[in-house]
């Protein structure tokens, strides 16, 4: 009897330690994924600030140029879910359910990608056919030839290369995933480099090579370029074959259809801004702005790796009932105070970093705070969707999040733009509103459908510390001492008492929005240092 007792002792002991060494291995893939994301995505995005100094340069795009490229790409990043229609999300979903089996995965992939070729090539044969009234009504001011229809090309290009990615993130590959991203990059801005610098004034099939045209170019040509790599990669690989299945095809329509909506919305808003900024002839401001939102896109980085290495992981974890729900609760706590202390810190030293760029740009920094408050609730909001995307049935729900949201941006901004007051400032505050509306509308679908529940009191007064130290960090010294409306000479003294104010500010405020959570922090940063993964 006794030795029944200790075997079975023994037993459970080995259950429970099996359980946490399981637990532990999840969540330290996640932070392992999400620090390959981080490095690829910091890397791009720190290139992209150096790059600043080119694009922002008068002498290869003026103010209003900087605008135009940033309103064709942010269309680009629009367009492309109408081709997609959501199935990267799918792919993620339904991976889970075809992963133990080859020959099933490799029809999976294959049916997507061949599907996504063969309609995205008619959605975009139909826009080129209509270019001309789809130029004079989006892109105001800017040739349809060549720019527009280059932007219309790379639609079906980025679209796969797009599904490529989410394979590798579906399969958890953060190595391969990081790779291929600064690849990408840095191919893209080699091309853009070339043809901004030696395109000037070269004329090819009519059009200048430099400027608007270089940029939209060298865009189609680098998606063109890594979405035949990634079809190679894949067939390899014995990934993908060329093939659809109705039934795998169906069933994934039928859950990213519902997301479309969802999608479109939640891409809007940054596009809203600048198609308002460009239709009421503020092109100059679209281009200050541009640079606005390309500051707080630091925010991003943090953000969208942790959205990547966390989404699958999430998916795994919701099988497991309520034990799998307070892991993804607890984690989300630590991820979001880390994407807190970034916002705050993009939201007081966006202003030195501005002071660097071009003189017609110094304004630009006046909005990435209030920016950065918006990407701080924005958290919020992709953590309650991740829970709503999980459940099936309750996905279809997903345009109600965004959807009001983009009513309210879009109403609000029309509302303005009639009565002459849309502005950069405008433009900065229905964004945070927009934001927020998703979010408050996401809680309560995810609450009102017990699907998860995340600590919400906590999340809010997280998002208060940001926006509180973010104004005090700012107000004494730029509008009590200097004035609003007045420059800081760059390493003036006031520049550096300006800097220290803002350090012991930031550092104040980093230890309240970390609160008890310091441990756990450490520990995940600590883990990642050495590799313990």
């Amino acid at each position: 009897m006794m030795l029944r007792k200790i075997q079975t002792l023994l037993c459970l002991s080995t259950e429970i330690l099996f359980t946490e060494r399981e637990k532990m291995a999840g969540a330290n893939k996640v932070a392992k994924n999400s620090f390959l994301y981080t490095v690829a995505n910091m890397v791009t995005k720190a290139s992209t600030f150096l790059l600043l100094f080119i694009y922002t340069n008068p002498a290869f795009l003026s103010t209003e140029d900087y605008g135009r490229v940033n309103l064709l790409t942010s269309f680009t990043n629009i367009a492309v879910l109408l081709v997609n229609l959501s199935l990267p999300y799918a792919l993620i979903r339904f991976y889970a359910e075809y992963k133990l089996d080859k020959e099933k995965c490799r029809k999976f992939f294959g049916t997507i990608m061949t599907f996504m070729a063969v309609f995205g090539t008619a959605v975009v044969a139909v826009m080129l056919l209509l270019r001309e009234p789809v130029g004079n009504l989006l892109f105001k001011g800017i040739a349809v030839y060549p720019a527009v229809i280059f932007t219309l090309l790379t639609l079906v290009f980025n679209a796969m290369y797009q599904m490529y990615q989410s394979i590798l993130q579906a399969q958890q590959q953060g190595g391969k995933f990081a790779k291929n991203s600064l690849l990408f990059f840095f191919f893209h801005v080699s091309l853009n480099i070339i043809l901004l610098i030696f395109g000037r004034g070269v004329y090819i099939f009519g059009f200048e090579l430099g400027g608007v045209n270089g940029m939209m170019l060298s865009l189609f040509l680098s998606n063109f370029v890594f979405t035949i790599y990634g079809i190679i990669d894949m067939l390899r690989h014995g990934l993908m074959s060329f093939v659809i299945d109705k039934e795998m095809l169906k069933i994934s329509l039928k859950y990213s259809i519902p997301l479309l909506p969802h999608n479109i919305a939640n891409n809007m808003a940054s596009y809203i801004s600048k198609h308002f900024l460009n239709a009421a002839g503020k092109a100059f401001e679209n281009g200050i702005y541009s640079v606005s939102m390309q500051f707080s896109s630091i925010i991003e980085i943090v953000q969208s790796s942790i959205h990547l290495a966390f989404r699958p992981w999430f998916n795994d974890k919701m099988k497991l009932g309520d034990e799998g729900k307070k892991e993804i609760v607890d984690l989300a706590s630590v991820a979001f105070r880390i994407s807190a202390i970034v916002c705050l810190g993009v939201a007081l030293f966006s202003q030195e970093v501005v002071m660097l760029l071009n003189k017609n740009y110094y304004d630009a920094w006046k909005y990435v705070p209030i920016i950065a408050v918006a990407h701080a609730i924005k958290f919020v909001y992709f953590t309650h969707t991740f829970g709503i995307m999980y459940d099936v049935k309750q996905s279809k729900k997903m345009f109600f999040c965004s959807g009001s949201a983009i009513v309210v941006n879009f109403t609000a901004s029309y509302i303005l733009t009639h009565f002459g007051l849309y502005n950069m400032l405008a433009a900065a505050l229905c964004f945070v509103v927009s934001r927020a509306t998703a979010a408050i509308v996401s809680v309560v679908i995810c609450r009102k459908h017990d699907i998860i529940k995340y600590n919400i009191g906590e999340m809010g007064f997280i998002i208060l510390l940001v926006t509180v130290f973010s104004a005090v960090g700012i107000i004494p010294v730029n509008m009590l001492y200097v004035g609003w409306h007045n420059e800081i000479a760059l390493f003036s003294g006031t520049f550096f008492i300006n800097v220290i104010f803002k350090l012991v500010v930031f550092a104040f405020g980093a230890i309240c929005i970390v609160g008890k959570k310091k441990k756990d922090i450490l520990s995940l940063v600590k883990g990642i240092i050495k590799k313990k993964l």
